[in-house]
């Protein structure tokens, strides 16, 4: 005897001539809510808890209140800010740089090599900055590699610079 299992399913109002957006009593939402969760792994937005088989519209771990909506994909900016910060840093101390060998010439060989290391690197965040929507369209874990290695190649540089003028 097999017997299919079938889903639950929701039928939401059909909406009027007039009525462009039909809201959902709140029965209503909470159903399609439970339904779409209960053979579902999704994350709790706020702390990740999994919410399959919930039996309310509220995180069991953080109690937070929850809905169902359609939406685009967040955007995570924290690797896109890794990737570029350093660049910023070196080009701002680039340019505070510049200034001070513009007020007292005779700057040691040393310091146009930091100049060249901070405005390179201002730039290249620049174009970075350009193609952020490329950048952010990499996998989450693409991006802070790329994040990690920008920071490694800027600290090596730091030090390098540091070692070969003592």
């Amino acid at each position: 005897m097999n017997q299919e299992v079938q889903e639950p399913t929701f039928q939401p109002p059909i909406p009027s001539s007039n009525d462009q957006s039909p809201e959902l009593s709140s029965q209503q939402e909470e159903k399609l809510f439970l339904t779409f969760v209960a053979d579902r792994d999704v994350p709790c937005p706020r702390c990740g808890h999994n919410l399959r088989a919930a039996t309310q519209m509220k995180c069991m771990e953080c109690g937070d209140d929850l809905r169902l909506a359609v939406a685009g994909a967040t955007i995570v900016l924290r690797a896109f800010l890794c990737v570029i910060a350093p660049g910023f840093f070196a080009g701002i101390l680039a340019i505070i740089l510049t200034f001070i060998i513009v007020a007292q010439p005779g700057a040691p060989w040393e310091a146009y090599g930091y100049l060249a290391m901070g405005y390179g690197s201002g730039v290249i965040s620049i174009v970075i900055c350009g193609l952020r929507k490329r950048f952010l369209c990499l996998p989450l874990e693409n991006q802070f590699g790329w994040a990690a290695l920008n920071w490694l190649i800027h600290i090596a540089l730091f030090y390098f610079t540091v070692w070969i003028n003592f």
